[in-house]
Order: C-alpha cells, then structure tokens, then sequence
C-alpha cells in the first residue's frame, strides 16, 4: 500500500503478486487487480479480479471494480452484467445504481441511466455521486432548475469535489447567473488544475 499511495505502482503489483503467492485471499487478489487497472493493464486487472471474483462471489466490491475495468475496456454489456449480479447480491446498493447509471449513460441509454441514479438516490440521498452524475445528465437535456438542485445537494455533502463545482457552474451560465458562475468554475481549477471542462 505505501508504494501505491506514493504512486509506485510497478513496485505495488510486485508485491501484490507476491501477497497473491503467498496467501491467495481474494483481498490481494482484488489489489493486485486495482493496481493493474491504474497501470492500464487491464487483461491483467479483469484476470486478477476474477480470481478475486471466484474466492469471494459475494463481494460487491469486486464486482464494481470489474464493472468499471469492463467499461474501460469497450465492454458495457459485460460491466451491465457484472453490475448486475452485484445488484441481485445486494438490492439496496445505491453504489450499484449509481454505477448502473453511468455505464448506461455511456451506451447512450438515457432514459435507463436517469431511473437508475434517482432510484440511488432515493435509497441513499446524502450521497453525492449519484446527484452530480443525474445533474450532468439532467444539465445536458435542458431541466437547468432540477439539475441545480441536485448540484447543490451534492455540495452540501462534497465541497471538496471539482466536477461538482465545474457541472454547478455550467448549469449557473445556462441560468445566467454567471457571476456565481465564474465563481465555481474558479473553485473547480483550484480543486483540480487539470480539469480542463472548468477551463472552456
């Protein structure tokens, strides 16, 4: 973990791979897969979490992590099918929903992406998440006034978060509120210089 945390990732898989040799718990196995997607060896990532995956079957975490190797991979029918089986271990996982959501809204399926995130939000509404991925999409369609609320909602729980700050501002300027605008969008590159959307 300390040569992950100080971005030495190469040396973080080696000992991973050696915790994985040593005592195949799916917990090494699903750090050795993290650590290979950050690295972008993503056949490698899906391989260690379905080792993961085969020691532990109930681990939603798992599945959400081979969900979104899947997506990078140009796979979204197989990250649906992963989401989905955590779902059914878990029905009232607004992680998964919120999940399920995004993967939808990358294969164009707006209608099934909205339904998911407000049905995590309506299980967990104190997360963010959830109310910046429906205030994207609800910013992009033109419903400015709801995705403004949920753009303050998410606030209210991350200050911290740059896209929340950079997607409240795109809905301010579609407001014409754009003092306040340049205000979040200011916040946003302060949060996160390379957050380029904040910039144009």
């Amino acid at each position: 973990e300390a040569c992950r945390d100080a971005g030495q990732l190469d040396k973080a898989i080696a000992a991973y791979r050696q915790s994985c040799s040593r005592t195949p718990a799916w917990r090494h196995f699903y750090a050795l897969g993290t650590a290979l997607s950050a690295s972008g060896q993503l056949d490698r990532s899906v391989e260690a979490l379905g080792r993961a995956r085969s020691l532990a079957p109930q681990e939603l975490v798992v599945l959400h992590a081979l969900s979104a190797v899947y997506a990078r991979q140009g796979k979204p029918q197989d990250a649906v099918a992963a989401l989905r089986t955590a779902l059914a271990i878990d029905p009232d996982s607004a992680d998964t929903y919120n999940n399920l959501g995004v993967i939808s809204l990358q294969m164009g399926h707006t209608a099934d992406a909205e339904g998911f995130l407000r049905e995590a939000i309506r299980r967990r509404p104190e997360l963010a998440a959830p109310r910046l991925n429906l205030g994207d999409l609800l910013e992009r369609r033109g419903s400015f006034a709801e995705a403004k609320s949920h753009f303050e909602a998410a606030l209210r729980v991350d200050r911290a978060s740059a896209p929340v700050h950079s997607g409240y501002a795109a809905v301010l300027v579609s407001l014409g509120n754009l003092a306040a605008a340049r205000t979040e969008y200011e916040e946003a590159l302060r949060l996160d210089p390379r957050l380029t959307e904040a910039r144009n």
